[in-house]
């Protein structure tokens, strides 16, 4: 009996450690510097294509590198060009939140103004605010 207990002690510590290890990594780019200009050209062509898609808009920003002020210019211009789409801040500003960055309040607060009542918005400035 004492053998089971530890055993089922030993794979829920082996599961949690696994569960823990597997969030964290998830929360995290794998790239921080900017990819190949072809390989930036091919992701703002998927955003282009279309502007709702939140996995193009990820894979450019990881693609720019989330510190490359480029970034910021290229979503400003493309905030202008489409203002009534919330996507565009929502987007940058939810993946600015995950990576614990600055500037992920200025984004999101401007979703919020397109949309004052998507909760959504409001979970992620609310966690923002906490960090």
């Amino acid at each position: 009996m004492m053998k089971n207990n530890l055993k089922n002690a030993a794979y829920l510590i082996l599961l949690l450690t696994t569960c823990f290890v597997g969030q964290v990594l998830a929360q995290t780019s794998a790239r921080k510097g900017p990819a190949s200009a072809e390989e930036i050209k091919k992701a703002r062509t998927a955003v282009e294509a279309n502007m709702d898609d939140e996995k193009a808009h990820r894979a450019f920003m990881v693609a720019m590198g989330l510190s490359n002020p480029l970034l910021v210019v290229q979503y400003e211009d493309w905030m202008k060009k489409y203002p009534e789409n919330i996507n565009i801040p929502l987007f940058i500003g939810a993946v600015y939140h995950q990576e614990e960055m600055p500037q992920a309040k200025e984004f999101l607060e401007r979703a919020a103004a397109m949309e004052p009542h998507k909760a959504k918005i409001w979970f992620i400035l609310a966690d923002d605010a906490v960090i």
